[in-house]
């Protein structure tokens, strides 16, 4: 599916300068604590000029997610050929399609996980429509390429199917992921900066190899 724009293109705007900046905010202080006021004095402008852009803070708040989940999405798209092309069981290939999965979601860092947080844990302080608009804006750029990935992946051999009890695949692939964003304690200076390719392959293989031992 393609997307109605790409992620990083055309002039800096007032409009588009008011999504990154409320972002900042939103990631920071939740839905709640940020305001119009506080958004609008970051940019140096007046809120009437926030609100000719966007009718009040749940609609800025709608315009973040559109922004980051279109931009997800179109990455996600451009990563389904990988999935798709290999009708033969291939381990290399499995592991490059993966690690690519894995990446586009490795490369934003924690905003990938607060993102996802901010949008389950802010999700009731929306109005009903603005609930809706989120959930099928999540599921429209998240969800369902995500889905589409792994059916391809149990067509081609690379996964079993799903069994009972085990929570679907999406949720699973994002939960383990989010350990690799902060793999442990590294003392008191904190983690080193992220290796991308080191980590998007370990996820790949930790997703192909799991745990168990090979050894007898």
């Amino acid at each position: 599916m393609k997307r109605p724009r790409s992620c990083g293109e055309g002039e800096p705007s007032l409009r588009t300068e008011a999504v990154a900046s409320a972002k900042k905010l939103f990631l920071q202080w939740g839905y709640s604590g940020a305001s119009i006021a506080m958004i609008a004095e970051i940019l140096g402008v007046t809120k009437a000029a926030l609100y000719y852009h966007f009718p009040d803070k749940e609609a800025l708040f709608l315009a973040v997610f559109d922004d980051y989940l279109s931009c997800v999405g179109a990455e996600l798209d451009e990563a389904l050929p990988l999935f798709e092309r290999a009708k033969e069981v291939s381990g290399d290939d499995a592991r490059l399609a993966f690690s690519s999965l894995a990446r586009i979601f490795l490369s934003r860092g924690a905003e990938s996980v607060r993102m996802n947080e901010l949008a389950f844990q802010e999700a009731p302080a929306l109005s009903e429509r603005g609930r809706a608009e989120l959930g099928e804006r999540y599921h429209r750029d998240l969800v369902r390429p995500l889905g589409a990935c792994f059916r391809s992946a149990e067509e081609t051999g690379w996964l079993r199917p799903a069994r009972a009890g085990e929570p679907p695949r999406v949720w699973l692939f994002m939960g383990t992921l989010s350990a690799f964003f902060s793999p442990g304690h590294d003392g008191a200076e904190g983690k080193a900066a992220l290796d991308l390719d080191e980590s998007s392959e370990a996820f790949a293989s930790f997703l192909l190899e799991g745990l168990v031992s090979t050894r007898r």
